[in-house]
């Protein structure tokens, strides 16, 4: 089980301040281009599936929760 809580108010808005817009940019090429290597045929791409879109989905909707309402919140864990 894992459990979030809402992060302390600080200057930075709850990101880690080594996580800057270009760490962000590359991040998101190397995704694109894993894409574009997937549709164009290969095996070997990186890719998240559907399970972990979910799971990402789940964190991001109780980290929305637990700071809006300042509670703790409950994810249950699951085998994929």
């Amino acid at each position: 089980m894992t459990t979030l809580s809402a992060p302390s108010n600080n200057n930075n808005n709850g990101r880690s301040s080594s996580t800057s817009a270009k760490n962000l940019e590359l991040i998101l090429d190397d995704e694109l281009i894993e894409f574009l290597r997937m549709v164009q045929g290969a095996t070997d791409a990186r890719m998240a599936d559907g399970w972990s879109g979910l799971r990402a989905n789940e964190i991001a909707q109780a980290v929305y929760r637990s700071t809006k309402d300042g509670d703790r919140v409950v994810l249950s864990t699951r085998d994929v």
